[in-house]
C-alpha cells in the first residue's frame, strides 16, 4: 500500500525541496493477514490548489474556493485485483463539505479519521 500526505502546513515534500526531506509524508506499507495496517504521522492540513491556468479560470467562473480538506492518499494493491487509488478525509477539516472537485455536492463518506486532542492522532477505517 502506498500512502502519502501533506504536512501540518499543507505542503507536500516535493513542494518544499530543501525544507522537507525527500519522501517526507510518504510510505510503503504491508498489511497483516487480516488486511490491517498501522502507521504514525502528523495531522495533515487543508490547503489551496493552484489557481492559475484553466483551474483558476474554472474557479473564478463558478465562484468556488480553491481549498481541499485535509486528507491522506492511498494506493491499495492486492494480488488478483486492480489497484485502488483513493483518499480519506480528516473529520472536521475545513472545506470538507465544499471542496471544488465535488461539483455534485459532497460525497458519501464511509470512513473518517478522527483526531483526538494532542500532537499525534489515530484513525480507524
Amino acid at each position: 500500500m502506498d500512502v502519502w500526505q501533506c504536512d501540518a502546513n499543507g505542503f507536500y515534500d516535493i513542494q518544499q525541496p530543501g525544507v522537507q526531506p525527500a519522501g517526507n509524508g510518504r510510505g510503503l506499507f504491508h498489511t497483516d493477514s487480516e488486511g490491517r495496517f498501522r502507521f504514525r504521522t502528523v495531522l495533515p492540513s487543508h490547503y489551496p490548489i493552484p489557481t492559475d491556468g484553466p483551474v483558476g479560470r474554472f474557479l473564478r467562473a463558478t465562484g468556488r474556493h480553491p481549498y481541499r480538506p485535509a486528507h491522506i492518499h492511498f494506493i491499495v494493491r492486492a494480488d488478483g485485483h486492480a489497484p485502488l487509488t483513493t483518499h480519506v478525509f480528516v473529520a472536521g477539516s475545513p472545506h470538507l463539505d465544499s471542496q471544488m472537485t465535488w461539483l455534485g455536492g459532497a460525497p458519501k463518506i464511509s470512513a473518517r479519521i478522527a483526531a483526538p486532542a494532542g500532537a499525534m492522532w489515530q484513525g480507524a477505517m
